[in-house]
Parts: structure tokens; sequence; C-alpha cells
């Protein structure tokens, strides 16, 4: 036995000796030392692992072998087993984004996949067998789908896959990968109508509907529901895209002339550099002025456009099934866009087995896309295929077979319940068949491997700040249903728009008004583009408020107004320009103040309507006009008044919003306010309320008064006042003059009655008589005479 320090310096030797062959050992098996990835290790069965290669333990390493840039994880596979993914283990693929375009809803399809995975497992699996999954991101991208099924198809053991997304990313790496290796691709949410009519030996099948279905929905839409005048459709330039366009046009044929420049335009954008086009495309699209936009894009772009177009009135908004989802509560759009807004997809569902399923994958994961069920159908329909197929290792074409046998025969439920009892049924026969019916709805397949459906409108909820259901708009047998009469959508912004009658715009809902020009009247948004800037006409083109007014205002108007009826939105009010040889205008109160001819014009407030004023200022024919808008709003600095006509904030007094810049001698101020001169005290002129200031100017002068009042100096602010009354009026008695201001009569000189009490030094007295001081005799006060009688120094003329 060794003891003490011998034996702790022995085993320091022995740790020094071992660490030395392990590193040495380690450094000839690894090649290298570090890495960041799996496939910067170079030797069988070497992993990455903490930036270093190690040699990995069986199941790591049949585990990693499956794996790749593109498909990085795998789920379902049963950890417990030491032969991992031997022929105890079917394997699925699954491609995907969960970057990308459609990034937002990939993982939500994976989750999809994943309970159906973990449903199938727990009732007991394919014939004993588990079900896994090996998860490949697509990124909305056709190199990537590319890559990960050609790494799919190395593996040499996967025959079907659930993906990809898109449409044109499917078309295009089936052509180039899939179909040349007998990889069957099952799509939860590729639409496009060319799918269908692929040479795909059978091996693309979709658990969503066709575009084609969509397309005659919308084109109904079109031509049914609001007769539009002028369409414009604009896509992505893809196979999504152009096949829905190429679906609405085939059933506008012969009923609408799409091929008329002035009636109809489409335009398609790039969607990888979706805003240069969009644009561009905006430019044209006011021009044309369209009746209704129908766009047909993905979020990730096609929110590009809908953000440019915010602001810009491009008709009424249709959207196609790629643009509808929570992020449209992100555009910044007003509430009146939003509530005209309106769009098209595969209805929902709404049966026991969707709600099923719904409270499951909420309780496991919260929140589903839009195709989600879709996806999860997709996941237990190429289960039931493959145990259908009673192979040990199916291929593609035999997957195809087997889902050949699932739209017939005895209903089965998706979900656990019916599972044992669906594959029991399959391998019965090789002639047995079951109905699956899906999370999704029913999936019966025809011989393109598509499914029919309907499909349903939605709008907008102004409160909620979603997206609803409008109900079915097109039948799967194709009936069009009549539901966008429902648009404008949800919400108090929204509600009773263009559809309740009214007496006056207190009947609407907020941001509607009562439009008069129709029978009955009802009550419906402000015309489009209302107040928008414009110079000519032609900037007002796109809008029903298409008439550019360049006098006053700048702003596009609804012209053709009635001024009897003011069938005007609210905050505007009906114009008569006939003096001008213009039509009748919607003039916005704010903008405007209200500028409106009455005939002839106006020569005082008793020409103009309740509420308006005559401004005598404008030339050379004066106006009726409103007050400036923000008049006698309370303020503390003049940036209070800065959204207002009334700019200035007087500070002094009365704190509140002002108009500057009036005439004294038109006071052309609005009814209740008259213009008073401050340039004595280095301010503007001011309209000031007359209640307030009791009918006075602040003055210095009586030069600062208007024509025939005179500055009261005897104030501690002096003030502008009319002559006393009764001032010069003849009298015999200071009786005589008792009811008057001007309260003495002068019985030893003129004879009329005079304004006592008056300051000689400041010579408060009104226009023509100047102060005398009679204060040294006892008969006779400080009086207002008459210049014509007493001189400056109150001499009488000899």
């Amino acid at each position: 036995m060794i003891h003490g320090k011998n034996h702790m310096s022995l085993k320091i030797k022995c740790l020094f000796i071992l660490l030395t062959v392990l590193t040495t050992a380690c450094s000839l098996l690894v090649g290298k030392d570090e890495c960041e990835k799996n496939t910067d290790c170079s030797g069988a069965n070497l992993i990455c692992k903490q930036g270093t290669c190690i040699k990995a333990d069986q199941n790591t390493a049949l585990l990693n072998n499956l794996l790749s840039k593109e498909c990085t994880r795998i789920y379902g596979y049963p950890t417990t087993n030491a032969n991992l993914f031997n022929q105890n283990t079917v394997l699925l693929g699954s491609v995907l984004p969960t970057t990308g375009a459609l990034s937002a809803r990939g993982t939500k399809r994976e989750q999809a996949i994943q309970l159906a995975v973990d449903e199938i497992n727990a009732a007991g699996g394919i014939h004993g067998k588990h079900l896994a999954v090996l998860f490949c991101d697509s990124a909305t991208s056709t190199e990537n789908t590319t890559r990960a099924l050609t790494h799919i198809a190395s593996l040499n053991r996967i025959p079907a896959v659930i993906g990809p997304s898109s449409s044109s990313v499917l078309i295009e790496s089936f052509g180039a990968v899939a179909k040349n290796n007998n990889i069957l691709l099952m799509s939860p949410s590729a639409t496009s109508p060319q799918i269908s009519s692929l040479q795909d030996n059978n091996m693309i099948w979709r658990t969503v509907p066709s575009d084609a279905i969509q397309g005659a929905a919308i084109a109904n839409y079109l031509l049914l529901e609001r007769a539009f005048e002028k369409i414009a459709i604009i896509n992505r330039n893809d196979a999504y895209g152009n096949g829905l366009r190429d679906e609405i046009l085939a059933n506008l044929e012969g009923k609408f002339p799409y091929t008329d420049d002035n009636r109809f335009i489409n335009r398609v954008y790039n969607p990888e550099t979706p805003e240069t086009d969009q644009s561009q495309i905006l430019v044209e699209l006011e021009k044309f002025a369209p009746s209704v936009t129908v766009l047909i894009g993905l979020f990730a772009d096609g929110s590009k456009f809908l953000e440019l177009s915010a602001g810009k009135d491009i008709g009424q908004l249709m959207l196609s099934d790629g643009l509808n989802g929570e992020q449209l509560n992100t555009l910044p759009f007003t509430d009146n866009q939003f509530c005209r807004l309106a769009g098209t997809q595969a209805a929902s569902v709404e049966g026991d087995i969707y709600q099923s399923f719904l409270l499951r994958f909420n309780a496991a994961y919260g929140g589903v896309d839009g195709y989600s069920a879709n996806t999860y159908d997709a996941t237990y329909l190429l289960a039931y295929a493959i145990a259908a197929t009673n192979s040990a290792t199916p291929a593609g074409i035999d997957v195809a077979q087997g889902l050949t046998r699932l739209s017939t025969g005895e209903t089965i439920l998706a979900g656990t319940a019916d599972w044992q009892k669906g594959i029991q049924i399959l391998a019965s026969s090789a002639a047995a068949t079951i109905d699956y019916e899906g999370a999704s709805g029913p999936l019966n397949f025809d011989s393109n491997g598509d499914v029919s459906a309907t499909i349903e409108g939605w709008a907008f909820n102004t409160d909620t700040r979603t997206t609803f259901s409008l109900g079915t708009a097109f039948t799967h047998d194709g009936k069009y249903v009549d539901v966008f009469e429902n648009v404008p959508g949800k919400g108090a912004a929204c509600s009773a728009i263009g559809q309740t009658e009214c007496k006056n715009s207190d009947d609407c809902g907020e941001g509607a008004y009562c439009d008069k020009s129709r029978t009955p009247f009802v009550c419906t948004l402000p015309p489009s583009g209302q107040g928008e800037l414009c110079t000519t006409n032609d900037d007002c083109s796109g809008f029903e408020a298409n008439y550019c007014e360049t006098m006053v205002t700048g702003t596009c108007l609804k012209q053709g107004c009635s001024e009897e009826l003011n069938d005007c939105a609210d905050d505007h009010i009906c114009c008569n320009f006939s003096d001008f040889m213009l039509p009748s205008l919607c003039v916005d109160k704010v903008t405007s103040r209200g500028l409106c001819t009455r005939g002839s014009g106006c020569t005082s407030d008793d020409d103009c309507p309740e509420g308006t004023h005559c401004d005598l200022a404008a030339q050379p024919t004066p106006f009726c006009v409103l007050p400036p808008s923000g008049q006698g709003q309370t303020c503390e600095t003049q940036a209070d008044c800065a959204s207002f006509g009334a700019t200035y904030c007087e500070t002094g007094f009365t704190h509140t919003c002002l108009w500057q810049g009036c005439d004294k001698n038109l006071n052309n101020c609005s009814a209740g306010y008259q213009c008073c001169e401050f340039s004595w005290m280095n301010l503007p002129n001011l309209c000031v309320d007359i209640t307030v200031s009791g009918g006075q100017c602040a003055c210095g002068t009586t030069e600062n008064c208007k024509d025939g009042d005179y500055c009261d100096l005897t104030l501690d602010v002096p003030l502008c006042f009319p002559p006393p009354t009764g001032q010069g009026t003849a009298c015999t008695a200071a009786a005589d003059c008792a009811a008057f201001e001007a309260d003495f009569c002068d019985v030893n000189g003129s004879a009329t009655c005079l304004k006592q009490g008056c300051d000689a030094t400041a010579n408060n007295c009104s226009p023509g008589y100047h102060c005398c001081d009679f204060s040294w005799t006892e008969e006779r006060p400080a009086l207002c005479i008459d210049e014509t009688r007493y001189n400056a120094e109150c001499v009488a003329p000899q």
C-alpha cells in the first residue's frame, strides 16, 4: 500500500498521463477541436457539443445524422428506445416556414403537427410503431425548400412531407426534387389552381381548397355585389398571386370588360422587393381611380402595399386569404379605412370536431393559425395512408394509393377516439376505405388530390381590432351568397354605416353621417378623399370627393350637394359657388371657416344662416363664414391654439383663443365678437368676445378705436366705447337726461345732455367732444363739451 505524500504524487502523475492520452486521443479522433455545428466535425458519429467535436452515443449519432442546416429537429421519436429510428419508427417530413414571409404562421402549423403526433402515439401509433416528424424550415423560399427536400431524399426513409405552405415554392421544389425522388407532398395552405393541373403522378395533395373557388367568389363579388365601374387587381408575381388573379379573370370573362384599360388594370409586384414596385403601382392606381382594388398577396409583402396606401383612396379594398390575420391591426389605417376592408378565405370550421381540436390546441399551445386545423389533418391523413399500405418501408407512391382510400366508407373522426378503429378497417383488406372527417371539415379528395370547400367573407371589427367572419360567400357547389352587404364591419366606428336609415347625423354611429342624397336617407362614411390636399382635379381623381377646391382650402371636396338639405358629412357645409361658375361643394368648416356664398353674397349677419356671420373683409364679395375653429377655447400659451383657426391666445384677461387680423372698421368678426385694435400694445387686431369684454376694446387713444367710438382713459384698462347715450340731446332740466349715460343738462350753455365726470388730463370724451373742468364753479362739474363750442383750452370762441 502507498501512503501519504508519495501516494498523492503518484495520483497527480497518473492524472497528468491520463489527460495527455485523452487529449492526444481526441485530437487523433476528431481532426479538429472547435466547431459550431455538427457538419464542422469530420469522422463517423461525431457531433458538435459546446464548441468541441466529440463522439456521440449510438442514439445521438443516429439522430444527428438525420439533421441538416434546414432540418434541425425531430419530434415524436421514442427517447427510451435503444434502436432509435429502426423499423419501430415511422418518419415523416415537414417543410414549413418558421422564417421568411410566412414565418408568423409556420410555428403554429408545426405545433399542429406535434399535437397530431402526440395523439397518434398515445393511441398506439401506426400498428404499434411510433410516428415521428423531421422538421425543416422552408423560409418561404424555393432555395431553402429544395435543400431541405434534397436532404430528406438522401435519408431514403421519408415517403411523405407536410408542406410546403406557399404555392410557388411547392410547385418549383416538387419539380426540382420531390418528383424524381418519389416523395409525396401534402400542403395545408398552397391554394394555387396551377397545382391541380400539374403532371405530378398523384404525388401532390392538399387539405386546403384550390383558389379556383376563391377566384369565383371574388369575381361574383365584383360583378353582383357592387357592380363596380372600375376594377384594379394587384398581385404578387408568383403561382399564388397569378393563379388567383387568373381565376378571377376567368369568371369575369364575358361579364366585365377586363380588356378595357379605362375600366380595368392589373399590376404585379416582385414579392422579394415589393415596396419599389408598389410605390409606382400606387401612382398609377390613384390616376386610374378604381371603384375597388383587389389585393392578392401574403402579409409580409401585401402589408407593404397597404401601408403605402394608407390615406390614399383606391376604392373599396378586397383582400385575399393570404392577408387575413391579427397583424392587420398593425396597419396605419384610420377606422374608416378599416371599416371599408373586406376579404375572402376558405370558410372557418365551426363543428364539434373543430371545437374539440381547438380546445386541445389552445390547452397545449394557445392561439391557432388560419391553417392549423388543415395541418393537423394533413398529419392524420398521412398516418392513415401509411397504415393502409401495410408496408414496413412504404414509398411515396404507396402513401398516395393509401390516400385514395380515405374519402368514402365509414365516417372516421379526427382525433384519438376513432384512430384504432380507422387503421383496423384499412388493414382488414386492400379494398377497405374510410371517410375521414377532419378538424378542418370534410376532406373528400378528387382525382387531382384536391378537396372542395366553401369560401367565406370577412371584415374588420374596430372594437376588438381583429377580423371576423361574414359567413359563407360561395358554396362548394358554386352558389354566391350576398354577405358583403355587412361591410363596413363591426365596432363603434363602423356601426350603422351605410345600413341604418336616418334623419340627421345624430342617428348615426361615430364617424358616420346621414347621407341625405339617398332615398331613404342612410348613415354612411364621409366621402373618401374629402380633405386630401390637392392642386388640380387630377389629384382627387381616385376619390368620391373628386373636386379640387383651389380658391380657399386647397383640398378635395365633394361636389353636387344640396344647400337645402345640406347633405354633407359632419363638419362640412354645402356652399353655393354659382357666382364663380362652380358647382355646389361640401366645404370643410375647419379648413375654410365655413366659406360660403349666399346668392350675391351678404351685407350683414342677417343675410347668413344661424351660427355664421358675414365676413365683410372678403372682397369683392363678402361671404358668410363660421366662427374660427377654436375661438373661445381656454388657453395659456399660443401653442394651445396652434391647431385652431383662432390662433392667438389672449392671456391678459380672457385666457381664450381669439381670431387675429380683423379690420376694426369693417368689424369682420364672427357673431358675438368685435374687432379691437391692439397695435398700441404691439399686438395684432383681435376679435374680442362681446359678452366677456362688455362690448369694449382696450385702447391707448381714441384713434385706436373704430370710427365713432372713443377711448375711455379713466379706466385702469382703457377701453373703446360708443358715445354716451343721449349726448347732444336737447334738454331744459337734468330730468330730461336722466335716462341717458350723458346725464347732465347744460342749461347755461348748449342746453343739451352732456357726459359728466370726465378727466381733463386724459380727455376721455367721445369723438367731437373734449373735457372741460368746471369744478371751480358749483353749478357745473367736469363735462364733455362739444368742440365747436369750446376750444382745447375750454375757452368759448369770441
